[in-house]
């Protein structure tokens, strides 16, 4: 990978990422690459599907139910307007790119936030106060509405809220209506029904030690343990990671060696290293040691 400039990290699904590797010339160009660090092997994706606009790319992995990853590239319907227009998906089965419409309707608007893939389908959070879910083939598209305490939104930013998975269920966490210093855990506790069910309150004052911390401007929720009610937050302008035991109402505190003032907030990629060497894709390559170890977050 020495031919590029630049690899920033986006996406990190079951210890696969996905990446923007930035080419030394032409310097406004880049590849989209998946790899893998712990087996030190990437792949170069080809290109979309020509006359597309990407507005958002999404990654998903999940070694239990497929040996192939895949990469959803939701494209621009109005031209910088920011409206989902067609979803293009990439198979690193077939190896190839391929349109599949869109199946949730017009004038629909994605927030800057990452998706979660559950039940064999990636879920994203939209502006218009819905989740939207599509299938890895491009065949079922659903749209998961949400109730009205969970609609707390900002004018710029969207929805104040961040989901997630835990458990085989979809999270969705927001901050309170009224109250900064407190945000709300739904769980959809009927996945098929799209029942959603209130889990807990929690003090923002109690995890950081301070009064009216706003979600999204002053700390960030970054990932929910995979296999308990374990959530995950960065404050800014601190070296903290903090996560938080939402049974016990445990709070524990790391110290990061980098300083958060002078990062954005997001990606922090939760990162398990997946071992196997057995990916089904074509055209899989070798980085060598030094460059693996820069890949890892």
């Amino acid at each position: 990978m020495a031919s590029y400039r630049s690899i920033v990290p986006k996406i990190c699904c079951n210890g696969l990422l996905f990446c923007f590797c930035w080419k030394v010339s032409p310097r406004d160009e880049c590849d989209l690459v998946v790899c893998n660090p712990a087996t030190e092997k990437w792949v170069v994706l080809p290109d979309s599907v020509d006359g597309s606009i990407a507005l958002k790319y999404h990654f998903v992995f999940d070694p239990a139910i497929c040996p192939h990853f895949q990469v959803f590239e939701i494209t621009d319907a109005d031209e910088n307007y920011g409206s989902i227009g067609d979803v293009n998906i990439y198979s690193s089965e077939t190896g190839a790119w391929s349109c599949r419409g869109n199946g949730w309707g017009d004038e629909l608007q994605l927030v800057d936030r990452g998706g979660v893939f559950l039940n064999g389908m990636l879920h994203l959070l939209t502006y218009d106060l819905k989740i939207l879910a599509v299938d890895t083939k491009g065949k079922t598209w659903r749209t998961i509405p949400l109730l009205e305490p969970m609609t707390v939104s900002c004018f710029c930013r969207g929805p104040l809220a961040f989901i997630g998975q835990s458990q085989r269920r979809l999270y969705y966490i927001n901050m309170r209506v009224g109250e900064t210093s407190k945000l709300s855990v739904w769980i959809l506790d009927d996945y098929d029904s799209g029942e959603w069910i209130f889990k807990y309150n929690i003090s923002t004052a109690q995890i950081f030690g301070e009064k009216n911390l706003m979600f999204e401007r002053d700390y960030a929720l970054i990932a929910i343990h995979p296999e308990s009610n374990l959530i995950f937050f960065v404050c800014r302008c601190k070296d903290m990671l903090i996560s938080y035991d939402m049974d016990r109402g445990k709070v524990c505190v790391s110290n990061l060696k980098e300083h958060l003032c002078d990062c954005p907030f997001l990606p922090y990629l939760p990162y398990v290293p997946f071992l196997k060497d057995s990916l089904a894709a074509q055209g899989w390559k070798h980085i060598c040691s030094v460059e693996a170890n820069k890949l890892l977050p």
